[in-house]
């Protein structure tokens, strides 16, 4: 079962924007939403926690790493991987 596609990928990708662009305009995204829980006083504290943790895991250098590299080399798994099931 093939979990990762280039169709997937270009479905949801607005044409005339890159890759990286879309993922770090998403990024800065969750990051403003999580700040915004945790200054506001809407929610309860397990929602803040929550969202503490997550932007804790958004602002991780290693996990920024390890997402970058991962993306970079996907898309050359995905043709390996056709090449091999031929």
């Amino acid at each position: 079962m093939m979990w990762y596609t280039a169709d997937f990928h270009e479905q949801f990708q607005p044409a005339g924007t890159s890759s990286r662009r879309l993922s770090v305009w998403f990024k800065n995204l969750l990051i403003k939403c999580f700040q915004r829980i945790l200054s506001s006083s809407e929610f309860n504290a397990t929602t803040e926690w929550q969202a503490g943790g997550l932007l804790q895991l958004l602002e991780d250098w290693e996990l920024n790493l390890l997402l970058a590299l991962f993306h970079s080399f996907m898309p050359h798994v995905d043709v390996l991987l056709s090449q091999l099931q031929k």
